[in-house]
């Protein structure tokens, strides 16, 4: 909703880049690779090597591959065909990413009257880049839309925290504790395992968000996490080399893992 009003406002997509080149002008925010040619022509500090290798490359297959949230929905698929087809559904609505991410934040930089600043660089007063969203709901949607808006959002939130919170205990239980430490458990046994679980990984979880509050960055920390980041363990070309090659192993094995088990599931 907030790309299609802000759209319909600036006039479509042309009004909306030239009110971008009347409020900044000499700056380059509706090109995708012009500040990516080097680590110090962007705010992000990175170069265009990481987002086409980092991130188109090596996380995207781990995305696809390993993310137990989408290896759920492949292994309850009634046969292979419908398994292949999980992930290529899902990709479709990946693609509405840009739309709901990225065109909030340029409409953010062509209507926005206040200036928005890094969340390293925010003091008291000042709106960050974070804060485009919350401010783009403020400006379209009356009391009753916004309250709206902000329960889509926690919604969402609520939502991916459930699934990622079943997904862990689920790897614990029966892909780890069962089979390597304690095999033959009554099913209550595993069930309060299960439990215990799933409240100890919130408790780690609010223990990385605050974790994450020492970055610039979600993105950097996402990178550091998966990737590795230069200087921080991987470094020069071997340690990018391995970073692949790790990821690469990985994502290997756990297709030919999910499907033997999907061959499985579908032959009883």
């Amino acid at each position: 909703m907030i790309p299609i009003l802000g759209l319909i406002e600036t006039g479509g997509w042309s009004g909306m880049v030239a009110r971008i080149h009347q409020n900044f002008p000499g700056q380059e925010f509706t090109h995708l690779w012009a500040p990516l040619h080097s680590f110090s022509s962007n705010p992000m500090g990175i170069h265009w090597t990481g987002i086409v290798f980092g991130l188109g490359a090596v996380q995207a297959m781990g995305y696809w591959t390993t993310d137990f949230l989408v290896v759920q929905r492949v292994l309850s698929a009634k046969d292979v065909r419908s398994a292949k087809m999980a992930p290529i559904i899902g990709s479709f609505f990946k693609m509405a990413v840009p739309l709901i991410v990225i065109v909030p934040g340029l409409l953010g930089r062509a209507v926005l009257p206040m200036h928005l600043v890094p969340a390293s660089q925010a003091v008291a007063g000042q709106f960050k880049y974070d804060d485009v969203l919350p401010l783009m709901l403020a400006r379209y949607c009356g009391p009753g839309l916004l309250g709206l808006g902000i329960t889509a959002l926690v919604a969402g939130f609520m939502a991916g925290m459930a699934g990622n919170v079943s997904a862990f205990a689920t790897v614990w239980t029966y892909d780890l504790y069962r089979p390597f430490i304690r095999k033959d458990a009554p099913d209550q046994h595993y069930v309060s395992m299960g439990r215990w679980c799933t409240i100890i990984g919130l408790i780690v979880s609010i223990g990385t968000a605050y974790l994450v509050m020492q970055f610039a960055s979600m993105m950097d920390y996402v990178q550091a996490l998966f990737g590795g980041r230069p200087g921080r363990g991987v470094r020069g070309p071997a340690g990018g080399r391995t970073v692949v090659r790790g990821n690469v192993h990985v994502d290997e094995n756990q297709s030919r893992a999910m499907g033997a088990s999907v061959r499985s599931i579908s032959s009883r």
